[in-house]
């Protein structure tokens, strides 16, 4: 067993106890906080000086699972957040700020079981990553510049779905995309997640993050981790089809 492996042993041995104090639940807190564990070692990216991790983990969970957690939402995210700041030190891996931990209910998750996704919150704005041919490794390379389409703003027109014939238009560095009354860009498309997707702006361009949804977020056919938006582009989510235009 390697030293990292211990580490992370031992660490589950104290939140282990930590949590279990607090909670009760079909999936135990330790449970989650070793998934979470696993998706930050997933989610290294290595550059020239330091060995990144991801920042924002959004955790799925079954209604009834989350039933357990949720009055005690604040605390149990605030405690795990904690602990992922804590296994980053351990190891000397780098966090693009304090870690951010939410939730999402999705009934398709068995119960018992968590399913994390990960994504980096606040990316330097100097860098983009692109898969390295042959493997899983990133690589981090520059961004120059520019607008992705010509002078106007960039907006959603929805084509297809429940929606079909809205537009969004795509304002501020941020803007979530999804079911959740309280999204930036709200759906009322049944297949679309609470929190589907995220829509950034970094130095003119516009870059679409899936966050860990259901049923994928998918630009011109094909499913997307992570993808620049330029007008023309066709973004679907669940049954909704949109279309990238300028205005």
């Amino acid at each position: 067993m390697g030293i990292l492996d211990r580490m992370e042993e031992l660490s589950s041995r104290v939140v282990e106890g930590f949590f279990r104090r607090r909670f009760k639940s079909a999936i135990q807190p330790v449970e989650i906080a070793r998934a979470l564990a696993r998706a930050m070692s997933r989610g290294r990216r290595v550059s020239i000086t330091n060995v990144y991790v991801p920042n924002f983990y959004l955790i799925h969970l079954h209604p009834d699972d989350w039933q357990e957690i949720a009055p005690l939402e604040k605390a149990f995210t605030e405690e795990l957040a904690s602990y992922l700041q804590g296994q980053a030190e351990q190891r000397g891996l780098t966090m693009l700020g304090y870690p951010q931990v939410a939730f999402e209910v999705d009934e398709q998750m068995p119960a018992g079981t968590a399913r994390v996704h990960t994504h980096y919150e606040g990316e330097p704005e100097e860098v983009v990553r692109r898969p390295a041919a042959g493997g899983d490794t990133m690589v981090f390379e520059a961004v120059k510049d520019g607008h992705p389409g010509g002078e106007g703003p960039l907006y959603l027109q929805v084509l297809e779905g429940p929606d079909q014939g809205s537009s969004f238009e795509l304002t501020g560095s941020r803007m979530v995309l999804g079911r959740k009354g309280s999204s930036d860009i709200f759906l009322t498309d049944h297949r679309v997640s609470r929190r589907h997707a995220m829509v950034e702006c970094r130095k003119g361009f516009f870059f679409i993050t899936d966050l860990g949804s259901t049923n994928g977020t998918w630009l011109n056919g094909k499913r997307v981790e992570r993808s620049r938006l330029q007008v023309g582009d066709g973004l679907q989510v669940g049954d909704t089809v949109m279309e990238v235009r300028e205005r």
